[in-house]
């Protein structure tokens, strides 16, 4: 009996030793597959992921630990990339946009056509330790250089009231603004304190004389920054640079409306020699033109309501809307997109913005439109950006009526759209934008026969852009 026992004991340590073996070689093994590879985005204070460079030799400098040896790096068969100083083309065009990759949160890059050759991207900002931000380019400070002006938004807190059907959550926000000048190497050359905490989140920046207190020849520039909560209700705020402290300051504000808004842009919609604001209104048919009263007040006109039943009023959702020479004849129209996935466009016409052409459905939501002369035959298209599908269009204004008359097809969607001759060859290029930026070039001399070719990409900038 005394026998068996030892005997079946005997059995059971064998079979626990075996047990105990056979774990410690699948750790091993499994130590040894993984190491160095996470599969998954390192936590605050960890290494990067080690990859593959797949991007065409294109790399985040913020990949490389430049004191490990090249073997060691995250992205072997690329150099570290460093960027020398900004430096901001006062003639030309260049393109300027916030970064959209894992390594590139709180970044601005950006990109020009350098040695008469290619794209290249030519300058990158530190993180201003934020993901929400909104980017333009222009002369705010009036100094007859262009700045790079940043405004970064901050969530601060939620708040919650009420219970179960009742319960109501905001979100609050707070802002702040960074501006960049020629020689920066990164670093803002100022930095505004927080603006003050509010449920309004900061979407849409542009730099112009809003309130037309210069000249065409020598304007008078401010920042203007739109701001929304919850898609519910938008408001414009304007900020102009104080030459006497050297900083921005909140000057005026439009009124509040009772309904979001995406975007925002300035120029002279009514062509009567001075700028106005352009709001498009989420979730309505129309557009609001603010013009600046002189006396430190907004008026404010809305454009004719597109037709529809009332059944279809949800769909006319517009996103963004442009002030643009459209139908080659002197003067601006307004060109929009939106949800709705049409082209808009309306002109103003004895005195009222009168809705001249509403297109198909273009198969997607129509976040970004803008217009120039792609093909350099000295008369502007319409270029339209459908997310969904993928497509920019491109219509013309051709014998009274808009005409769609060229497409291209593009990987990863869209969620703006900007024109400019870019490469300085007389003809515009089309910049898209998403989780990462593209450049498109047309090549031929008839719109129709002629086709649209992406010449340069970037994997790690998208979100937000301007060109200038």
């Amino acid at each position: 009996m005394r026998k068996f026992r030892i005997l079946k004991l005997f059995v059971l340590v064998c079979i626990l030793a075996a047990a105990l073996v056979f774990i410690g070689m699948n750790f091993v093994q499994a130590q040894s597959q993984t190491k160095g590879k996470p599969d998954k985005p390192p936590d605050k204070g960890g290494k990067p992921p080690k990859i593959d460079c797949n991007n065409n030799g294109i790399c985040e400098s913020g990949e490389y630990d430049r004191d490990a040896d090249p073997e060691n790096q995250p992205c072997a068969d690329c150099l570290p990339k460093i960027y020398p100083p900004l430096e901001i083309d006062q003639i030309g065009k260049q393109i300027v946009c916030t970064g959209s990759g894992f390594y590139s949160w709180g970044k601005s890059y950006q990109y020009r056509y350098v040695n008469d050759s290619e794209y290249a991207d030519t300058w990158e900002s530190d993180s201003i330790e934020t993901s929400d931000f909104k980017i333009s380019i222009g002369d705010i400070d009036n100094d007859g250089e262009k700045e790079i002006a940043v405004v970064g938004v901050y969530f601060i807190r939620s708040e919650t009231s009420g219970k179960g059907k009742n319960k109501v959550t905001v979100r609050y926000y707070d802002h702040k603004i960074f501006i960049y000048e020629s020689g920066s190497l990164g670093e803002p050359v100022w930095e505004s304190p927080f603006l003050g905490e509010t449920p309004f989140r900061g979407i849409e920046t542009v730099i112009a004389d809003a309130d037309n207190d210069g000249t065409l020849s020598t304007p008078d520039n401010e920042l203007v920054l739109l701001k929304e909560v919850h898609l519910e209700r938008s408001y414009i705020e304007i900020f102009e640079w104080n030459v006497y402290e050297n900083g921005m300051e909140w000057t005026s504000s439009s009124p509040v409306f009772e309904t979001g808004s995406f975007s925002c842009d300035v120029g002279d919609a009514d062509n009567d020699g001075e700028n106005e604001i352009l709001l498009p209104l989420y979730a309505v048919g129309y557009v609001v033109v603010f013009e600046f009263d002189k006396t430190g007040g907004w008026s404010w006109v809305e454009t004719e309501t597109i037709d529809a039943k009332p059944s279809e009023i949800s769909s006319l959702m517009i996103d963004c809307a442009r002030p643009r020479d459209v139908d080659n004849v002197e003067g601006n129209e307004i060109v929009a997109g939106g949800n709705n996935n049409k082209l808009m466009i309306w002109k103003y016409i004895d005195g009222s913005y009168k809705s001249v052409f509403v297109s198909e459905d273009l198969g997607g939501w129509t976040p970004g439109v803008d217009a120039g002369d792609i093909n350099g035959d000295g008369y502007n298209e319409v270029i339209v950006g459908a997310d969904q599908v993928s497509r920019i269009y491109v219509f013309r204004f051709n014998s009274g009526v808009y005409e769609n008359l060229n497409s291209i097809y593009f990987d990863n969607g869209t969620a703006d759209v900007r024109v400019g001759d870019i490469d300085h060859d007389g003809r515009d290029e089309i910049v898209v934008v998403k989780s990462d930026l593209k450049v498109f070039d047309f090549f031929g001399d008839d719109i129709m026969s002629g086709y649209l070719e992406l010449t340069f990409s970037h994997p790690y900038a998208g979100l937000d852009i301007e060109i200038d």
